[in-house]
């Protein structure tokens, strides 16, 4: 999406990755389908792979924030009746997006 805004007027002003999908293929590639059993990604390997994700998106000059809200599952931002870090985030998420849109 924002790689096919480039150039483009107004342009993509600001992006919320929750959970940074990179390719929209999932499930639907040979690697996904040879990986998809018996293969699994410790936390270590998810927290480098999401860090690098944004180490990559300030070396092409685009302004990231990684924001990781350790212990929480998978949906926790869904959650925010029943899990206070879930309002931390979406606290987060709002005032990012006042920020960029000048509010």
């Amino acid at each position: 999406m924002a790689q096919g805004l480039r150039g483009t007027s107004p342009g993509l002003v600001h992006q919320v990755l929750i959970y940074p999908l990179t390719d929209a293929r999932v499930g639907r590639t040979p690697s996904y389908a040879e990986f998809s059993e018996g293969h699994l990604m410790t936390r270590r390997h998810i927290e480098y792979f999401l860090k690098a994700y944004a180490v990559a998106l300030r070396a092409a000059g685009v302004p990231a924030e990684y924001r990781c809200f350790a212990g929480q599952v998978h949906p926790f931002v869904l959650l925010a009746g029943l899990i206070d870090a879930a309002h931390d985030a979406r606290r987060l998420m709002g005032e990012r997006l006042r920020e960029a849109f000048g509010g």
